[in-house]
């Protein structure tokens, strides 16, 4: 799945140059052709970082040479496809698009289902219905700490499969326009409303025997 819409690895080159694409008329407004402009631009944003990464370090000559070999690339791509130059740029913003993106976003949920069962389950066994402050206390900073704790791992797995995509391990500008990066603030306030939901359901439904602390089922144990 982290390897969906990878880069064509023959089209990769650290010389600026632009290969491997046919040469046709294309139609920005169809859907078709617009995913197809805006595959050429992350190519052309690839080659021209790996063009630059192997001849400069860091500083201002660096990034001037990248911005050269990208604009070079996109009057290619504009000249090949019969579009204009402002077409390719807008293809390039769409790039930063919310789309869904099923490899990042299916484990990091099942990551949270999983912990989220585990810690409310924690909870309600631990803290009976007579102890509800405790609970309340123990849940809020449980949703915290676990929201918070996954939006950050879900940032790192999206530059993850970002660098599986592009076949290099230096995204560059790149890895601040990962749409779940952009959305840290959102992702926690919902990480947390359904923490906050799980543990209420599972009290809600709670047995008597399931919120026996766990400390005194062990004692009865013994």
């Amino acid at each position: 799945m982290s390897s969906g819409g990878c880069i064509g690895r023959e089209r990769l080159n650290t010389d600026c140059e632009w290969r491997s694409d046919s040469v046709r008329i294309i139609d920005s407004r169809e859907p078709a052709d617009r995913r197809h402009l805006i595959d050429d631009a992350r190519v052309a944003e690839e080659l021209a970082i790996r063009y630059a990464d192997l001849r400069w370090r860091v500083g201002e000559y660096k990034r001037r040479m990248r911005i050269e070999c990208e604009m070079r690339l996109f009057n290619t791509i504009a000249r090949n496809h019969g579009v204009a130059l402002e077409d390719v740029f807008e293809a390039r913003e769409r790039l930063g698009d919310n789309r869904l993106d099923i490899a990042v976003i299916l484990p990091i949920v099942m990551l949270y289902w999983f912990v989220v069962v585990r810690a409310t389950g924690w909870v309600r066994r631990r803290f009976p219905r007579d102890e509800a402050w405790p609970a309340l206390v123990a849940t809020l900073f449980a949703s915290l700490a676990i929201s918070a704790t996954v939006v950050l791992l879900g940032g790192l797995w999206a530059g993850t499969v970002e660098m599986l995509r592009v076949g290099n391990l230096h995204l560059s500008y790149r890895a601040l326009r990962l749409p779940w990066r952009q959305q840290y603030s959102q992702l926690f306030i919902v990480g947390v409303v359904l923490f906050w939901l799980v543990a209420l359901i599972r009290y809600r439904f709670a047995t008597d025997e399931d919120q026996v602390p766990e400390t005194l089922g062990s004692a009865s144990m013994l």
